[in-house]
């Protein structure tokens, strides 16, 4: 039992350390090198490409590989090529993906803030970023479709109820995206959003 919970943490550590280099490859340009790059590119490629250092993308880069999210090949001459296949491709901007990979940055910018939130005389709350509500807007942007259709297929009537006229609120809404969505397709309901 304690070797399995062993094994968890560092899985836990393991993937967040991944996610990181993930967030970290987004906002270098990294991940966009290789999402439009018609052929693997090299890490000297890519640095160029980016106005990067070699180095730190060839190490970024060496994560992602270990982790298997990016793929590279070698060739007769030792060196080494990175690239994504067409589906992973599409699996980097599915959904939610792509702005999700900036949220290990915004949380690491703000470690310190969230853990004077749990000390008792901590404050009870504080702003994260303009750039935070940014990214958690193209998030529920992303999401607001998905998220009415899992409601109107798993909530009984939900839809039949929308139609003929009921009071909707939502708590922690964000900017309201899902209800300005529902209100926009059911207008006999009345929307609060709070």
């Amino acid at each position: 039992m304690a070797e399995e919970y062993s094994a968890r943490i560092t899985d836990v550590v393991n993937s967040s350390s991944v996610a990181f280099m993930m967030s970290l490859a987004k906002d270098t340009g990294i991940l966009t090198a290789l999402k439009d790059a018609l052929q693997p590119l090299t890490s000297q490629e890519i640095a160029d490409l980016k106005g990067l250092k070699e180095r730190y993308v060839r190490e970024i880069l060496g994560c992602l590989a270990c982790a298997k999210l990016v793929r590279l090949e070698t060739s007769d001459t030792g060196e080494t090529s990175y690239f994504l296949t067409d589906e992973e491709k599409k699996g980097l901007e599915h959904e939610v993906n792509w702005p999700f990979l900036s949220i290990p940055r915004l949380f690491a910018s703000k470690y310190n803030s969230l853990k004077g939130l749990c000390d008792a005389k901590g404050p009870y709350g504080f702003y994260y970023s303009e750039e935070a509500h940014e990214v958690l807007e193209e998030i529920s942007i992303r999401l607001t479709e998905p998220n009415i259709n899992t409601m109107l297929t798993n909530i009984a009537g939900l839809k039949e109820r929308l139609e003929t006229g009921i009071d909707v609120i939502e708590f922690g809404c964000g900017s309201g995206q899902l209800l300005a969505s529902l209100a926009t397709s059911y207008p006999k309901s009345r929307f609060t959003a709070s």
